[in-house]
């Protein structure tokens, strides 16, 4: 399930429950290190976000396996535990790959970076 496809009163819960596990892995100074926009136009940092997401990845994924598993619960209207039991290679490949490709995942992302970069340099 993308972002997107998220839609009434449930998009106000899936902001909520995402918020600390976001943070934690936003928060990992290892994660902070791997993207990096400034000097760079919101359409430009659009690009460089998606192709540092996919590179950071698989640090991403070992430094950070149960937020992961949580934001990908959260984000499929599931509970943690019953996620994880029934999470396989080929549901975390298909959940993942639409997660990180989601342009409205993206495009958050890419307004978050430029934004903490923006008060950064402030």
């Amino acid at each position: 399930m993308r972002l997107s496809d998220v839609r009434g009163d449930r998009t106000l819960d899936v902001i909520a429950d995402l918020v600390e596990p976001v943070c934690k892995i936003a928060s990992d100074p290892d994660v902070m290190g791997l993207f990096k926009t400034e000097d760079l136009s919101e359409e430009e940092a659009y690009g460089a976000v998606a192709k540092q997401l996919r590179k950071a990845l698989p640090k991403i994924i070992k430094g950070h396996k149960a937020e992961l598993v949580e934001v990908l619960a959260i984000v499929n209207g599931e509970e943690v535990e019953a996620y994880r039991e029934s999470l396989t290679l080929p549901k975390l490949l298909k959940e993942g790959f639409e997660l990180i490709t989601d342009e409205d995942l993206i495009a958050f992302l890419s307004s978050a970076e430029a934004t903490s970069s923006a008060s950064a340099t402030s």
